[in-house]
């Protein structure tokens, strides 16, 4: 008789299901699987809005044994700067600058 019982890791599958419960609108772009028993699988979405397709801001953090999401980020709507200096058409300088 066995006095524990290891803990099964959720499927791909099933952790996409449940990140797209998170942000149903969103493409799946890539998952990071764990590396080990104590991290976690990190999925990255892309939403319409994000700056890179390819690197999307959407992401959600999961507990690979319960596929619980513990954290999750949008950064669709994320205030960009421009490779100029300005941030809609004004520039950065004119902001206050953060101590």
């Amino acid at each position: 008789m066995a006095l524990f019982r290891v803990a099964r890791r959720i499927s791909l599958d099933k952790a996409e299901a449940i990140a797209q419960t998170q942000f149903p609108n969103a493409e799946l772009r890539w998952i990071e699987t764990p590396n080990s028993p104590e991290d976690t699988y990190k999925i990255f979405l892309y939403q319409d809005g994000e700056p890179s397709k390819r690197f999307p801001k959407t992401i959600v953090w999961m507990d690979q044994y319960a596929g619980e999401s513990f954290l999750r980020i949008s950064a669709a709507w994320m205030l960009l700067p421009s490779p100029h200096g300005r941030v809609y058409g004004v520039p950065r300088k004119a902001f206050p600058s953060p101590k």
